[in-house]
């Protein structure tokens, strides 16, 4: 290998960490003090911001007018100064008319007509339905609807499909339709399949459960086999049991 080449990569090394561990942390060092100094040494004359174009253009006109107008600008008029001192502002409300607060009075009505009144919830609709203010003849509303299928359902010859229509001005065949196809909301108790059978096939539950123990799981059978052994144990009379004496 070049001695040459070696000499250079070795100091471009050694400058590389001279630069990194020595150079830099010395120029970083105190970097906000030194900083605020050198601005402070700088000894800049404040300017004023540029003015229009316009407003630049008058400013010569009337300098040239009045070559003494800078001078005048600048200085301090005492005589002005102790005006300001005699000044004495006094503020009185005018009398309003009252065509002024006529309208005044629409203008804040018509605000807050803009603007909701309240932000209390409303609350929540039967059937989480709104029922309409008017109803067209002819027609009827949901809730009323289910109003005469569930009077129907209870009493169907008081309320057939022919008074119904002639109180809500409704088609009577229309009426017999919904009346036919729509019943109202009931619960059904479901009762047991196994009580069921007996009356059904003539088959006691206990022959039915012996039927069916194939279908049911295998740990479910030893459970019951000893829940029955627990019954029949309790139902039985405790026998009184002779003591052995001590041989």
């Amino acid at each position: 290998m070049d001695i040459d080449r070696l000499y250079r990569i070795m100091g471009a090394m050694i400058k590389r960490v001279y630069g990194y561990y020595i150079t830099r942390p010395l120029q970083r060092f105190n970097v906000d003090n030194r900083a605020e100094k050198a601005i402070d040494r700088q000894h800049v004359v404040p300017k004023a911001a540029p003015r229009h174009e316009r407003t630049d253009q008058l400013f010569t006109e009337i300098t040239q007018k009045n070559p003494r107008f800078k001078q005048e600008l600048n200085e301090k008029r005492e005589d002005l100064l102790k005006r300001l001192t005699s000044v004495k502002v006094i503020s009185t409300d005018r009398a309003v008319s009252e065509e002024e607060l006529k309208e005044m009075k629409e203008i804040k009505e018509r605000v807050r007509s803009r603007l909701p009144v309240s932000h209390e919830g409303t609350d929540i609709p039967m059937h989480a339905y709104v029922e309409p203010a008017s109803v067209p003849k002819g027609r009827i509303s949901l809730i009323r609807a289910l109003d005469f299928i569930g009077k129907h359902s209870k009493s169907p010859e008081q309320y057939d499909s022919g008074t119904i229509a002639k109180q809500h001005a409704l088609n009577e065949e229309d009426v017999r339709n919904v009346l036919t196809y729509f019943k109202p909301f009931y619960k059904e108790g479901i009762t047991d399949p196994v009580e069921d059978t007996e009356s059904l096939l003539g088959v006691s539950k206990q022959k039915w459960s012996e039927i069916t123990t194939f279908l049911k799981p295998k740990s479910r059978v030893i459970h019951e086999q000893i829940n029955a052994q627990k019954e029949t144990a309790a139902d039985e009379p405790i026998a009184d049991k002779a003591v052995n004496p001590r041989k």
